[in-house]
């Protein structure tokens, strides 16, 4: 039991820890309440393990490039965002997340996207665990996604971080959401030119 807790706290860790800087991203943006943040990102953790419960099947029919493909959400997102940053005014008359009518959405589209090593890390786990134990990867992870929603809500509280994102902040959440969709697509991008 004590081994599966630790395999559990540390797939988690390793699978999230950019999580964190996207939360804190979240968090310092004056667009997004608190719970639309924590809505999001269990919504967009729930669904990444559901999806890697089902993975077990769907990972023998997808290549992990196709996968990649998923960095296209955050890509768009943030191309999105940005004609909001040329009009300077109006952006800040109308919050893009007052725009929207469920900005949790956005959130877990994000952590959705971002998942592509959870799938890879947890589908391929499920796969090998007895199933008895799956309930407590699932419990731990979750308790775990309050501690890292916790976590970057402190990191932008110290003070020195809550004026970088209040001077930056319209700036960063976009041009994150760019490259961090790239990034993500960048299998599939390798795997095009090389066939």
């Amino acid at each position: 039991m004590m081994t599966h807790l630790g395999i559990a706290l540390s797939t988690f860790m390793v699978t999230n820890i950019d999580d964190l800087l996207i939360l804190s991203i979240y968090f310092a943006s004056p667009d997004y309440k608190t719970r639309s943040i924590i809505l999001g990102q269990y919504l967009g953790i729930a669904s990444l393990i559901v999806i890697s419960l089902t993975g077990l099947i769907i990972g023998n029919i997808l290549e992990p490039h196709w996968v990649s493909l998923l960095g296209l959400l955050p890509f768009l997102l943030g191309i999105k965002d940005v004609p909001g940053l040329l009009k300077k005014d109006e952006a800040e008359d109308e919050p893009a997340a007052k725009r929207s009518q469920w900005p949790f959405l956005h959130v877990a589209l994000v952590t959705i996207a971002n998942g592509g090593d959870n799938i890879g890390v947890y589908a391929p786990l499920f796969a090998h665990v007895n199933k008895m134990q799956i309930p407590l990867y699932v419990i731990t992870w979750l308790v775990l996604t309050a501690c890292w929603c916790a976590l970057a809500f402190a990191v932008v509280k110290h003070p020195r971080i809550k004026m970088l994102f209040a001077r930056f902040g319209k700036l960063i959440l976009p041009v994150f959401l760019i490259l961090l969709g790239s990034w993500i697509m960048s299998d599939f991008i390798t795997w095009l030119f090389l066939n």
